[in-house]
């Protein structure tokens, strides 16, 4: 088995660099580690997330980390001392002079709900120089590289150990063409947009498999091998027990659009077309 050292300030990415497995068991620690399982809330969080602010994330104790992650072949050592913190940035002159809008997500978070939706319909609410200030107990990072990629302006507070207030300005209204070209791929998307979508499509140049009972690796290998001969205009409506990781990690090099969406447990649909 491959050892590995970590410790509280190990930062997510690398423990699923060492050992793919982590990823499921992060996840199963606490509800919210399961956006490790969708490839492109893993790329926002686990490269800027350490073991010690997941467990704020998370709400769970630095113990349950080593427990799921030893039988995997990493070694913990508490650091003998905590990683110093940079100091705080100074108020940007933004702050000062526009109207703040204030969104305690806390509650949500408790409650087992993502508060994502609220928020992005919050911020698309606010008018031009105005303010959204999120209310959390730890740094939302996800949050700000998505608000970021739609024009916004931020700054993160640290009030206390668990208190955040993370400010985001409506600097920039950007347009719908603009939107539409920076969009992710792939697009994760709910059941009731990915319905949607599925009807409009052609059903003429609309072609189905479904893979959830093959065994690894062969749910890959027919998505590929089906895909291999589409057409720009054709879509392949796929079928899946589970988001699969390792090929939409690897959609540049297929030149292939891929929407997806969870419907429940086992129960993952893509539709995946060619990039034009």
């Amino acid at each position: 088995m491959n050892i590995m050292k970590i410790n509280q300030h190990t930062k997510i990415a690398k423990l699923i660099q060492h050992n793919v497995q982590s990823i499921d068991a992060i996840a199963s620690i606490a509800k919210p580690f399961q956006n490790l399982k969708n490839p492109i809330l893993r790329k926002l969080l686990a490269t800027r997330v350490s073991i010690m602010e997941a467990s704020k994330i998370g709400h769970c104790q630095l113990s349950r980390f080593k427990e799921v992650l030893e039988p995997l072949g990493f070694i913990w050592e508490d650091a003998e001392a905590d990683v110093k913190e940079e100091s705080p940035l100074p108020e940007p002159d933004w702050l000062a002079g526009h109207t703040i809008q204030d969104m305690d997500v806390r509650p949500m978070i408790k409650a087992g709900n993502d508060p994502l939706k609220d928020i992005i319909t919050a911020y698309k609410n606010l008018a031009e120089g105005e303010i959204l200030c999120i209310i959390n107990d730890f740094n939302p990072f996800p949050l700000i590289s998505r608000l970021e990629k739609m024009g916004a302006k931020s700054y993160i507070k640290k009030v206390e150990d668990e208190l955040f207030y993370c400010y985001f300005l409506k600097a920039q209204q950007l347009n719908e063409p603009e939107i539409q070209k920076s969009a992710e791929n792939p697009a994760f998307i709910s059941d009731v947009d990915f319905i949607e979508r599925l009807e409009k499509l052609d059903p003429e140049k609309l072609f189905s498999i479904d893979v959830r009972e093959l065994p690894m690796p062969q749910p890959m290998e027919t998505i590929l091998a089906h895909t291999a001969n589409l057409k720009p205009d054709e879509v392949l409506f796929v079928q899946h027990k589970k988001v699969p990781l390792y090929f939409l990690e690897d959609l540049a090099s297929y030149k292939l659009q891929v929407y997806i969406s969870e419907f429940k447990a086992n129960d993952v649909k893509l539709l995946v077309s060619r990039l034009k």
